[in-house]
Order: C-alpha cells, then structure tokens, then sequence
C-alpha cells in the first residue's frame, strides 16, 4: 500500500474538465455564463453540485423541482460544504438559493 504523500493528487484542470464534459443533466454546460444552475431531482443528484462548490463556482440553486422529502436534506449537505469553503448563502426566492465564493 502506497503512502499517502506519495499517492498522486487529481488535478483541478482534470476534475473541471470532468465536471463539463459531463452527461448529467442536473449540470449547466454552458461555458459562457459566469454560473452553474442546478435543478435536483432528488438528493442523489447533490453530488454533482458538491463538486461545483468544490471548484470555487458561483451556483445557483432551485430546488422546487426536488421531492419534498429530501429538499432539506440538500440545503444542510450543501451549507455544510459552504461553510467548511467559505461560500456565501443567499435565498433569492421560495427554494432558490445561490452560494458565492467569499473572496
């Protein structure tokens, strides 16, 4: 078993190309806009959306797509991840939220 310090690390160049090239359709790919929007079916779609706020994007949020059940569920996950990244969380709107790098 390899030593942690010696296990290659995955590059960001790598995962944001992983992230755009995507075939998941809760993803925006467009390139030009200056965020990512995500609409949730449910809460295996948050995934996806935790990879965003890993790479420092500006996401916004809707989720009055989303089963009841697991909205919440969505919005502690992701306001763990803001916080630990130091996101700002804004509510626009009855279930959109939009979570901004704080620089």
């Amino acid at each position: 078993m390899a030593a942690w310090w010696k296990i290659p690390k995955v590059s960001e160049k790598t995962e944001t190309e992983a992230l755009t090239t995507s075939n998941n359709p809760f993803i925006s790919n467009k390139i030009s806009s200056t965020f990512e929007e995500f609409s949730p079916k449910n809460y295996e779609d948050v995934e996806a959306i935790a990879n965003a706020l890993v790479l420092q994007k500006l996401v916004k949020l809707n989720l009055q797509n989303t089963v009841i059940s697991d909205r919440r569920r969505i919005i502690d996950f992701l306001c763990g991840i803001a916080y630990v990244l130091n996101f700002d969380v804004k509510k626009n709107d009855i279930d959109v939220y939009e979570f901004k790098p704080n620089k």
